[in-house]
């Protein structure tokens, strides 16, 4: 038996063969890093995340992950995340980040040119469709369902994630979730709480009185400071983001329906024509005790109207709501109320648009990225994503009283997300999940504005949408 010098000598030497030979490389590989101390994070991650950390770090530390984004706060309060994940996994993140307008052809030109540099995508609930019914998602069930190589942690809880923005990224044919929401918005009331109380109204329930609300204060031709407070303000331009957009939310309150509920596809406004046409013809009437110019607003331009003082209410995105908030924005960010949007004949429902990230389908680092997804948007850290600057997306976020007390706008959030999980149980889908929905929003754009501006009748407006859908789905 060797003694212990003898040993080592002989394990030299055979190495030292091995090498002459080219059986191994001359120059053994650099030793990974150790695992950064867990008593630096001890008190900020759980005893079961650094565990998990650990788990990671050995399997996947050297990975690198491409991820293409758009301009957005949570992909920057993720950005500022990174550095601490890439130091406690040994996991690279790299981001290419480019405008919403242009990050869908990117990323089609990089699957189709056979490149596939991405691992992970943002993804507006518009485009999502396309990319799902292409192939190029990653379904997350079997992830989520802990039939993959990474598990779903406690930690993660996607239950937890407000089911009107997960709705926005699941099949709702195939039931198949696609990708993890990051930001949303919802439709909401804004109100000048100040002149509801100066004159004793109450918060409208129903669209009847919300149309009898603007009425009233169209009618008293409120002058502050030399401007005149009409009734309400709200976008209604004929092109995306106008017209299409309260109409698309109000029409399934009224008991209308825009596609066949069943295949989510075919056009059937007419189908429950009267309800199609009260929607139109209320949205019409409502204009009239609005600022004047309500069928040329885009968003910016209806919520401004309110900002600037010149509405005693607007329907606007949830998501501009830290804006009127903003008292170097807006003149009556101390005077604002949120709401929930009252309830039709046929029930109180809303609508969400989101964004979420994906894993794609090409990725050769699947684990890796969706382990960067469970840390990055779970709920164990969902506190250090809001305090970068990240959007609210779990319920627990949004009945957090401290958070209420933050964003004041949260609760009334809350609630219209309730609106539009009910609508989504029901089939009622504003952005129809066909790669073609886009066309389908601009035909409702277009029309519903002329009705607004007076150009054709709600009832014409409902026969050019159904008649102009059919065109664009015989194309298809």
């Amino acid at each position: 038996m060797f003694t212990d010098r003898r040993w080592i000598v002989a394990c030299l030497s055979l190495a030292l063969i091995l090498v002459v030979a080219g059986c191994v490389p001359a120059a053994a590989p650099a030793l990974q890093e150790e695992a950064p101390a867990t008593e630096k994070f001890a008190g900020k991650y759980s005893e079961e995340q650094l565990a998990w950390i650990d788990e990671i770090r050995a399997a996947y530390s050297g990975a690198t992950l491409n991820m293409l984004g758009f301009a957005h706060p949570t992909l920057n309060a993720m950005k500022a995340i990174t550095p601490e994940w890439e130091e406690l996994t040994g996991i690279t993140v790299v981001y290419d980040e480019t405008d919403l307008a242009k990050v869908r052809d990117k990323f089609v030109l990089n699957i189709t040119s056979g490149a596939n540099t991405y691992d992970l995508v943002m993804t507006a609930e518009v485009q999502a469709p396309e990319y799902w019914n292409l192939d190029y998602l990653e379904p997350l069930d079997p992830w989520l369902e802990n039939e993959m190589g990474v598990t779903t942690e406690s930690w993660f809880d996607w239950e937890d994630i407000h089911p009107g923005y997960t709705m926005m990224f699941t099949s709702v044919n195939e039931g198949t979730r696609y990708a993890v929401p990051i930001s949303g918005e919802v439709a909401l009331l804004f109100y000048r709480a100040d002149l509801f109380e100066e004159h004793s109204m109450e918060i409208p329930e129903t669209y009847d009185e919300l149309l009898d609300v603007a009425k009233f204060f169209n009618e008293r031709e409120i002058v502050e400071d030399g401007r005149t407070v009409y009734g309400i303000s709200f976008r209604g331009r004929p092109a995306l983001g106008g017209g299409n957009w309260v109409w698309s939310i109000i029409i399934f309150p009224f008991g209308g329906q825009i596609v066949d509920l069943e295949d989510q596809v075919t056009p059937a406004v007419l189908e429950k024509k009267d309800a199609a046409v009260a929607s139109i013809e209320w949205e019409t009437k409502l204009a009239k005790h609005g600022v004047p110019g309500i069928a040329s607003f885009d968003p910016f331009d209806a919520i401004n109207q309110y900002k600037q003082g010149f509405a005693a209410m607007s329907i606007e995105a949830s998501v501009l709501a830290p804006g009127v908030l903003n008292p170097d924005e807006s003149i009556v960010s101390d005077l604002t109320g949120f709401a929930p949007l009252p309830a039709g004949p046929a029930g109180s429902f809303n609508q969400t648009f989101s964004h979420g990230v994906a894993i794609t389908s090409s990725s050769e680092n699947k684990e890796a990225a969706y382990a960067f997804i469970q840390w990055m948007l779970g709920r164990g850290n969902q506190a250090l994503l809001l305090d970068n600057g990240g959007a609210p997306v779990r319920r627990s976020a949004m009945e957090d009283p401290a958070n209420q007390e933050r964003w004041p706008y949260i609760e009334a959030t809350l609630q219209g997300l309730d609106q539009a999980a009910a609508a989504y149980e029901n089939r009622f889908f504003a952005t129809p999940q066909v790669e073609f929905v886009l066309e389908y929003l601009n035909v409702w754009s277009v029309n519903v504005s002329r009705a607004i501006a007076g150009e054709i009748t709600a009832e014409q407006a409902a026969e050019n949408i159904q008649s102009e859908m059919e065109e664009i789905l015989a194309q298809k």
